[in-house]
């Protein structure tokens, strides 16, 4: 490291007593947490929808533009993903006959 920051480090800790990262630092959120509560209840609720109806439904009820990969992100925050069910064709007797021989 160089001998700025070092010496810059030390200062801050010499004036708040901490050198840890201050608060308001980054790029800002561009939802609120009360819009990622409308997505986390909206999600369950509406268990056909895909991230790109949430971020429709978002955008209709708040106003806030969002991308589809916020609205995952978000929802894989509290541990809720996204998935639509495979279609397949369903197996009848005569597969299962087929499958044991």
């Amino acid at each position: 490291m160089s001998q700025s920051v070092i010496s810059r480090i030390w200062n801050r800790f010499l004036e708040t007593g901490s050198a840890g990262l201050r608060p308001g630092q980054g790029r800002r959120w561009a939802t609120t947490p009360n819009e990622d509560r409308y997505l986390v209840l909206t999600a369950p609720r509406h268990r056909n929808m895909n991230a790109t109806l949430l971020q429709q439904h978002l955008r209709s009820a708040t106003g806030t533009t969002v991308s589809t990969q916020t609205v995952r992100n978000r929802l894989h925050g509290v541990g809720l993903y996204l998935r639509r069910p495979m279609v397949c064709v369903r197996l009848t007797s005569r597969h299962r006959h087929d499958h044991r021989e």
